[in-house]
C-alpha cells in the first residue's frame, strides 16, 4: 500500500494540489486528447533512404518517422536508430532503406489511456514517444513527452 492510498490522495488531488496545477489536470486527460494526427505525423516508405528518413524526421520534429502507409504501421525509426545506423553502416549508409533499420511491430497504445499511464511507460522504457492505436494496431497518432507536458504551457522549453 502507497502512502498516497492511505492518505486518499487520488487522481483528483494530484490535478487539484499539484504545485503545477495545470500539469495534474493535463496528466488526468486521456491519450487521445492531446495525441498528434494526420499530417503531423512523420511516415516515409519501407524503401525510403536515410536520407529521406532524416528529412521527415527533421520537419515533423517528433525524433521518429513511422514506416508504412498510413494507418498500417510497418515500423518505427527513432533519432537514436539513425546514430546506430550511420555507425554501424558508415559510408555505405546510402544504400541502408528503412526497412533495414525500422523496429518492427512497435508497441501501441489505446486512446484511451491516461495521460499519466503514458508518461509512465515513457519512462520505464526511456523514450519520449509512443504509437496511439485501435485494437486491430491501426495508427490513431503519435503522444510526446511534449505533449503530455503541455508543449511549453507549463513552462518546459
Amino acid at each position: 500500500m502507497t502512502l498516497a492510498t492511505v492518505k486518499g490522495f487520488d487522481r483528483a488531488s494530484f490535478r487539484d494540489y499539484h504545485p503545477a496545477g495545470s500539469l495534474g489536470q493535463q496528466l488526468l486527460q486521456c491519450v487521445g486528447e492531446v495525441m498528434l494526427t494526420g499530417e503531423r505525423l512523420p511516415w516515409v516508405n519501407r524503401d525510403a533512404s536515410l536520407a529521406t528518413v532524416l528529412e521527415e524526421m527533421t520537419a515533423k520534429r517528433l525524433g521518429l518517422t513511422l514506416v508504412g502507409t498510413s494507418p498500417a504501421v510497418a515500423g518505427l525509426i527513432t533519432d537514436g536508430d539513425l546514430r546506430r545506423a550511420l555507425l554501424k553502416h558508415g559510408q555505405a549508409i546510402s544504400t541502408v532503406q528503412a526497412a533495414e533499420i525500422m523496429t518492427v511491430k512497435p508497441a501501441i497504445i489505446s486512446s484511451s489511456l491516461q495521460a499519466f499511464e503514458a508518461l509512465e511507460l515513457m519512462e520505464s522504457r526511456q523514450i519520449t514517444a509512443l504509437l496511439v492505436g485501435d485494437d486491430h494496431d491501426h495508427l490513431e497518432g503519435v503522444v510526446h513527452l511534449h505533449d503530455l507536458l503541455g508543449r511549453g504551457r507549463l513552462g518546459f522549453k
